[in-house]
């Protein structure tokens, strides 16, 4: 993140073809999809647990690879929540130690810092049999939960041994020997496997496996056209920082840019400024991730500015923009979320006054079946809504929605991911 980054504290309740280093023809792999901004977009999934912040970094990682690639792959969330338990379980510092429950809920930061501590597995090779509504991982958790209350588990207060940890993580999701296997290649089954799989990889002491290193997936970089990996984009807590504050370093890296500001001149600059980086990042073709506060409010798949009080017992959800629409280009008018803009000096006049974005366009982790849309009871926690009916698993969420909570200061928890050199500098005195 550019130097004149905001250092406010992230507050979050709860919360995926050529050499590296070489410029990649954009044109070859541009969306067939309409759109504003051709940001590359995979399946969309089903979670069945709030570990929507998974999701939400597959779906990124997956986006900048097939950006590069134009090919589709599908990253295993289930990898990394098993490795988000081991270290509850066994007391590692990406999560907080648990007691009787296991937590699924997290932010977008921590799903960067699994992949660079224990890299990533196709989703068809950690669990081969068809998952589409994420029933394994309730049922999992739910084996996790019995444990710690009354099995294995039971009084080990995040404290567990490591093995013992490794072995029930392994019953809760009837892993195969050959996974089973692969894991205990990589990571020490006896010894706690907090490992840096970046580090290890670098070294040149990662064993050949199902698990895969960083490096591995090749991905846009930061200006849209460059291909790195996907170790770069995740980068690494930046020194002398919390690592859920999000901030990362790496030439790369992206970080967390919180979505507060004050009702003022100074915070309405602010605003603005995150909005059009978020602008110029979708722009890049970079699908962005974020966490926003999910209301009782939705119709039609669309989170409108008006009604939205009572706020209580909201939670914060992660999803993944992929488009706008924006009013006011100077030039050109209204650019459509339903139409792709190819034109560069259209792109860059939606990014002046007086253009205003009105809403973005959002992919997200509810599934398009009915009984999957949010209050349902089977999306992992989120409260009300529906998906967009001409584009099932998407939502569009607008600007005065996202502004609500802030503007009344009764909640934070709102926040985006973006890549470093930012366009429009951000206030730095937050």
């Amino acid at each position: 993140m550019s130097s004149n980054r905001t250092r406010t504290t992230l507050f979050v309740f709860v919360a995926a073809a050529a050499a590296l280093g070489c410029a990649v023809d954009t044109s070859k792999s541009a969306s067939a999809s309409d759109d504003v901004t051709s940001v590359e977009n995979t399946d969309v999934r089903a979670q069945a647990v709030a570990n929507c912040w998974l999701f939400a970094t597959a779906g990124w990682a997956e986006s900048l690879h097939k950006g590069v690639a134009g090919e589709a792959v599908d990253l295993s969330e289930a990898y990394w929540t098993y490795w988000y338990w081991y270290e509850q379980l066994t007391g590692g510092k990406i999560a907080d130690p648990v007691e009787e429950h296991i937590a699924n809920t997290g932010q977008w930061v921590l799903g960067a810092e699994l992949i660079r501590r224990y890299g990533w597995m196709y989703e068809t090779d950690f669990i081969p049999e068809p998952d589409a509504k994420s029933k394994r991982h309730a049922e999992a958790a739910a084996y996790i939960d019995a444990s710690l209350k009354s099995g294995p588990l039971a009084g080990t207060n995040g404290a567990a041994d490591p093995a013992l940890a490794r072995a029930e993580l392994d019953r809760a999701w009837r892993l195969g020997a050959e996974v089973v296997g692969d894991l205990d290649r990589v990571f020490s089954r006896g010894n706690h496997a907090w490992a840096d799989v970046v580090d290890r990889s670098a070294a040149g002491s990662l064993p050949e496996s199902r698990v895969r290193a960083p490096r591995a997936l090749s991905v846009l970089g930061a200006d849209g056209r460059t291909v790195v990996s996907l170790e770069d984009v995740v980068g690494k807590i930046e020194p002398d920082t919390y690592l859920r504050e999000g901030y990362r370093v790496g030439p790369h890296a992206w970080s967390v840019v919180s979505y507060t500001w004050r009702n003022d001149k100074k915070g309405a600059a602010r605003r603005n400024a995150i909005l059009r980086n978020v602008q110029d990042v979708l722009n890049r073709r970079l699908a962005v991730p974020v966490s926003w506060l999910v209301s009782e409010t939705a119709s039609a798949g669309v989170y409108r500015g008006s009604g939205l009080e009572p706020w209580d017992g909201v939670g914060v959800h992660v999803s993944l923009l992929v488009d706008y629409e924006v009013e006011g280009v100077p030039g050109f008018g209204t650019l459509r979320v339903s139409e792709r803009e190819t034109r560069p000096e259209a792109l860059s006049a939606a990014l002046t006054d007086p253009a205003r974005v009105t809403f973005f366009r959002m992919k997200n982790s509810w599934g398009k079946d009915p009984e999957l849309l949010p209050g349902n009871g089977a999306n992992g926690g989120a409260s009300s809504g529906t998906h967009l009916p001409a584009a099932p698993g998407y939502n569009d969420i607008y600007v005065d929605y996202l502004d609500a909570p802030i503007i009344d200061a009764k909640h934070f928890g709102q926040s985006f991911a973006l890549p470093p050199g930012l366009k429009f500098p951000l206030p730095d005195d937050y």
